[in-house]
């Protein structure tokens, strides 16, 4: 067991507490915190138990808790469902998670937790921060009731309005689908055009994702493993965050082979805001660059994503395995783009650390020069 340097228990009235104490860093960890009072009272007297362990991915961590109660009686009722964040070392980064009750352990556990940190075991010891809240709920009356909004999606009774997504329409309630997307209220509320017609018109969009997106707005449910890609982006233009959050949260977990072309054109665009999927996306690349530099599709991917965010990343694996239809494009952008380049400290110490590229690029300068002088 680590060493626990700083213990400190905060409550806040009868909702939440917050705990502080700090560990000893490893690799893995199995650590308990000091013993506190859910809703501050002593028959509920428990502890925190957080396991943490690697994942196989760099930089991301297997977590999972639970709350152990001392005693035999508590006040929770079986229903109970906390809610816990937990901060490594400062408060700018929060991962929450839910516990749920167990009457007959009197453990409240949560599923496994999967979470980026590239500088969690970088330090001698862990400062662990944790705010747990409760909450008790009836899931078998919030399951009816999701049950319901299913059925009425199936069965499109008292449908008032239409999403058609290339040639499929969805059947939907105006009340439902505008409560969950500021996006989609304002298109049904300010619009003459949908206004007129009842209907709103998504061209771009495959109806297989829009499929999932309309079952997640009536049931908080959807198949993320299908599509999760599109399905992040769809959920981006509706601004529906949560779902937004369940998809970042499933690709920084499945990262392979087959979907890594698509991870790195999603981490390509500013919007998203994906640094740290980026991060993963690029350890991978790694780890499998040479299968990966022979790979007929991901040179494609190379070729086409020139751009300033990511012209080192291209730069170094088109000079490293001499991927000679990708080098030129690349070397022709650090030509045209050179003060830009140069300000990527990056990119920067990538071309210092290669004078042999660099002269090669100033020769493909002189050379393209001459020919245009021909």
């Amino acid at each position: 067991m680590a060493t626990q340097e700083i213990r400190e228990v905060k409550y806040y009235g009868d909702t939440s507490v917050e705990i502080k104490y700090t560990i000893k860093a490893s690799s893995n960890w199995n650590n308990n915190s000091p013993h506190f009072y859910m809703k501050d009272r002593k028959e509920n007297k428990c502890f925190l138990n957080i396991s943490c362990n690697s994942s196989g991915i760099s930089y991301v961590y297997k977590l999972t808790s639970s709350i152990h109660f001392l005693s035999k009686e508590y006040s929770f009722t079986p229903d109970a469902k906390f809610v816990a964040t937990i901060w490594f070392n400062t408060k700018t980064s929060g991962h929450t998670f839910e516990l749920l009750m167990n009457s007959d352990t009197k453990i409240a556990q949560s599923s496994e937790f999967y979470f980026y940190d590239s500088s969690l075991y970088s330090y001698s010891s862990i400062t662990v921060y944790v705010k747990i809240s409760y909450a008790e709920v009836d899931d078998r009356g919030n399951g009816s009731f999701m049950n319901a909004l299913q059925n009425l999606l199936a069965s499109e009774e008292h449908a008032d309005y239409k999403l058609k997504v290339a040639d499929t329409t969805f059947n939907v309630h105006k009340c439902i689908v505008a409560s969950r997307s500021n996006v989609l209220k304002k298109m049904i509320e300010t619009d003459m055009i949908e206004k007129k017609t009842g209907e709103t018109k998504f061209a771009e969009w495959d109806p297989i994702v829009f499929k999932e997106v309309v079952a997640y707005i009536y049931t908080n449910k959807c198949e993320i493993a299908k599509v999760p890609h599109e399905l992040f982006k769809l959920a981006h233009f509706l601004e529906l965050k949560e779902l937004e959050l369940k998809c970042n949260e499933y690709l920084l977990q499945n990262v392979n082979l087959k979907n890594i072309i698509s991870t790195l054109e999603l981490t390509d665009t500013d919007q998203y805001e994906l640094g740290k999927l980026r991060k993963i996306a690029n350890d991978f690349v790694s780890k499998h660059e040479t299968t990966l530099a022979n790979d007929l599709d991901f040179q494609d991917y190379l070729v086409n994503s020139i751009q300033m965010s990511n012209i080192e990343f291209v730069l170094r694996i088109a000079n490293t395995h001499n991927l000679s239809d990708i080098l030129p494009r690349a070397m022709e952008f650090v030509r045209i783009n050179y003060v830009e380049v140069l300000k990527n400290d990056k990119c920067k110490d990538f071309l210092l650390s290669q004078p042999k590229l660099l002269l090669n690029i100033y020769k493909y300068s002189s050379d393209l020069y001459t020919a245009q002088l021909k």
